[in-house]
């Protein structure tokens, strides 16, 4: 039986008094009442989050480094956000040997659960490297911070550590003569149902912004759109959220308003938010022919959405995520 904590209780107070609880118990759906309800006890009593564990050396036990690609031919692409950033589609890809990740100063091959983000399923990055070596012919080095369910205030927080953690790995790259490329992210879905305050996720994503620009001196940021997550809330993504995504971007001329990925439906995602390798492909097929052409220094346009052909094969099972929120 659940016995509520003096703090809980206190919180519970505190939140009727404001009116902060009737604000959650009519939010649209029991759980997402329950997600707003802890963010604003959180937030009355002034408490930490709970924080990720990072990956760190434990992932690399017993696999053995290769050979890094040359750093004069080389492409390397930054990826982070939440947990479609992870490792979260039920059917796992292997790189081909023209692609690998750079983790904790070495190189090891591109191989799903990809190292650098959390959870242990597959990745949108181990295809998207294979598809954009094959298109350039040249080799592709990965550097991986996704981590799941995080809001744009947490990678500011310090207290998390999560872009401490990317930045060393981006600091690493470059003493060893790497020069960022890319930055591919992929965030907002958390936002979009827990932060209420929309001008709130304006600021800390346009400070995010310029934190991951200041750490890659000549990268352009392709900036994902992306809201659309379980519950009634972000069954089909929040417009204005998505807005904000847009408005970040266009104010800063290194930054690139990417692939509005709300635009795929259920067909694509295993759970109505995580894609299934379905929704991998069709990511995938829109998003390389941009990158190609901000490699060459064109400033693409934001693919149109137009699905890949579904094709029979292995049902894409349920993964176990290390957040629930997206």
């Amino acid at each position: 039986m659940f016995r509520p904590t003096w703090l809980f209780t206190l919180a519970l107070s505190t939140l009727a008094a404001t009116g902060g609880l009737m604000a959650a118990i009519n939010s649209p759906a029991p759980a997402e009442a329950y997600t707003d309800l802890r963010y604003k006890a959180r937030k009355v009593l002034g408490l930490e989050k709970y924080w990720l564990p990072l990956p760190d050396a434990t992932k690399v036990a017993g696999l053995v480094p290769i050979a890094c690609p040359s750093v004069a031919d080389t492409i390397v692409v930054v990826t982070g956000g939440q947990s479609n950033a992870t490792n979260v589609i039920p059917t796992l890809h292997t790189a081909g040997p023209q692609v690998s990740v750079w983790f904790e100063g070495a190189c090891y091959p591109a191989a799903d659960p990809i190292l650098g983000a959390n959870n242990s399923s597959g990745s949108l990055w181990s295809l998207m490297g294979d598809k954009l070596a094959t298109a350039t012919g040249k080799p592709v080095l990965l550097i991986n911070g996704g981590l799941g369910g995080t809001q744009y205030a947490d990678w500011n927080d310090t207290r998390s550590g999560y872009l401490a953690a990317l930045t060393r790995r981006i600091e690493t790259a470059r003493a060893a003569g790497y020069e960022i490329d890319l930055a591919l992210w992929h965030q907002g879905e958390s936002d979009a149902l827990i932060e209420r305050d929309r001008n709130v996720i304006r600021t800390e994503l346009s400070t995010l912004s310029e934190k991951l620009l200041d750490a890659m001196p000549e990268a352009p940021l392709y900036m994902f759109q992306t809201t659309k997550c379980i519950g009634a809330l972000r069954a089909n993504g929040v417009e204005e959220v998505r807005a904000i995504q847009a408005d970040v971007v266009q104010a800063h001329p290194r930054m690139v308003l990417g692939m509005n990925t709300d635009t795929l439906g259920n067909d694509y995602r295993w759970d109505t938010c995580h894609f299934n390798s379905q929704g991998r492909a069709e990511i995938v097929r829109q998003v390389v022919p941009a990158l190609v052409g901000l490699l060459d220094g064109r400033i693409p346009d934001p693919p149109e959405p137009g699905p890949a052909a579904i094709e029979p094969g292995p049902a894409d099972a349920m993964v176990s995520l290390s957040s629930s929120s997206g």
